[in-house]
C-alpha cells in the first residue's frame, strides 16, 4: 500500500510493543536517532507522533510542543494535519488495521480529538489572559498567537459537526483580522455544512474581494455559488482566470476543467434544466474518453525520449481511470438522467420546448 505524506507502518496496523521500542528509537533524539540527525525535520517530528501511544504521557508532551509551535507559526493546516491521528482499529478477517474516524461522533468521542480540544482550550484561555502558553509562564507571545489558536478550535468544532459554536468563534477571528482570507473560508464551509449554502456564498466572495491574484479562493468562490444557484455570478467569478477573448465556457472546455462542468450540470439539475446537464456531464465523460485515447500518442513518446518514469506514471493512471472520481460522478449522474427521461417521457417533451 502506497503511504502519503506522514503515513508510516503505525498508521496502518496496530504495532507490537517491540516494533514500537525500534521505531521510537529510530526516530528519537538519542545519538544516532532521526531527531539529533535532522534536529529542523518536520517530519521526523510530526512521524513521531503516530508511533507514540495516545494514552501515554509522552504523547501527550510531543502533541502540545508540536501543536504550539504551529500556532506560534499561525499555519492553518494544522487541524487537519492532526486529523490523521484520528486512528480507529477495525477487524479484517484475522488481521486488525487502522481507519481513520470520519463519523463525527466517532471523532468527538476519539482520545487524540479529546486531548487536542482540553489542550486548546486551554492554550486560548492561558493566551487570553496573559499572552502565554499555560507551560512557559516567561515567553509573551504576540496577540495573532491568540487568533490561530482560536482558528485551531474551529477545525476542531467543525471536524465535530459543532457548526454553530464554530461559526461564533470564527466571527471572532474575523473582527480581530479581517484580511485574513483563511478566516472566510472556513467560515464558508461551515456555513454550507449547517445548511445554509447562500450565506456560504456570500462569505466566500466577500473573502475573495480580499485576493482578485488567488486562483484557489476564487475557484472555491464560483464552486459555493453554483451549489447555491448563482450561474450568473459563478460564470463570472471563474472567468477572471480564463482567456478573456470568446467564451469562457468553451476555455474552460478545451482546459478539460471537470470540476467546473461537474459544478454546473449539478445546477442545471437541480433547477430542472436536464438536457443542460446531460451535455455538462457527457463532457466530462468526453474528457476521460480523450485521456483513454490520447494514451497510445504517449506511447510512443515515451519510447522515443526514454521518459520510462513518466511512462509507468501513465500506465497506472489509465489502469484506475474509469474509477476516477470525477468519470464515476458524471456517469452516475447521466445514467440517473437517463432512466429518469424513460420513467417521465413529459420531461423530453419540455426539454424539446427550451
Amino acid at each position: 500500500q502506497k503511504l502519503k505524506g506522514t503515513g508510516t507502518l503505525a498508521t496502518l496496523r496496530p504495532l507490537s510493543e517491540e516494533e514500537r521500542a525500534i521505531l521510537l528509537k529510530a526516530y528519537s533524539d538519542d545519538r544516532g536517532g532521526l531527531a539529533n540527525t535532522y534536529p529542523r525535520s518536520n517530519a521526523v517530528k510530526r512521524i513521531r507522533l503516530t508511533l507514540l501511544s495516545p494514552a501515554s504521557d509522552e504523547f501527550r508532551s510531543a502533541i502540545d510542543q508540536y501543536c504550539q509551535r504551529k500556532i506560534i507559526k499561525g499555519v492553518p493546516s494544522l487541524g487537519w494535519d492532526l486529523s490523521s491521528l484520528y486512528l480507529m482499529e477495525q477487524k479484517h478477517g484475522e488481521t486488525t488495521k487502522y481507519v481513520l474516524a470520519k463519523d463525527p461522533l466517532d471523532v468527538e468521542n476519539h482520545a487524540v480529538y479529546l486531548q487536542l480540544t482540553a489542550l486548546v482550550d486551554s492554550y486560548i484561555a492561558s493566551l487570553a489572559s496573559s499572552d502565554t502558553f499555560p507551560n512557559d509562564a516567561a515567553t509573551v507571545h504576540p496577540p495573532s498567537t491568540l487568533l490561530w489558536a482560536w482558528y485551531l478550535r474551529v477545525i476542531l468544532y467543525e471536524q465535530s459537526s459543532q457548526h454553530a459554536q464554530g461559526i461564533a468563534l470564527i466571527n471572532k477571528c474575523i473582527e480581530h483580522t479581517p484580511t485574513a482570507v483563511d478566516f472566510y473560508e472556513l467560515k464558508s464551509r461551515l456555513l454550507e455544512k449547517g445548511g445554509d449554502v447562500q450565506q456560504s456564498a456570500d462569505v466566500i466572495d466577500a473573502g475573495r474581494d480580499l485576493d482578485h491574484q488567488d486562483r484557489y479562493i476564487n475557484n472555491q468562490a464560483t464552486r459555493t455559488l453554483l451549489r447555491a444557484g448563482r450561474m450568473e455570478e459563478a460564470r463570472k467569478r471563474i472567468s477572471l482566470f480564463t482567456r478573456h477573448e470568446g467564451n469562457p465556457e468553451q476555455n474552460l472546455y478545451d482546459m478539460q476543467c471537470s470540476w467546473y462542468e461537474l459544478e454546473v450540470a449539478d445546477c442545471y439539475r437541480r433547477k430542472g434544466e436536464l438536457g443542460r446537464s446531460l451535455r455538462k456531464y457527457m463532457a466530462v465523460i468526453k474528457h476521460y474518453q480523450d485521456f483513454h485515447e490520447d494514451q497510445f500518442d504517449f506511447h510512443m513518446y515515451c519510447i522515443r525520449k526514454v521518459t520510462l518514469r513518466s511512462y509507468c506514471k501513465m500506465l497506472n493512471f489509465e489502469d484506475e481511470l474509469w474509477g476516477l472520481p470525477h468519470y464515476g460522478q458524471a456517469a452516475e449522474e447521466t445514467i440517473k438522467i437517463h432512466l429518469q427521461m424513460a420513467d417521465h417521457p413529459s420531461l423530453m417533451k419540455n426539454e424539446d420546448e427550451k
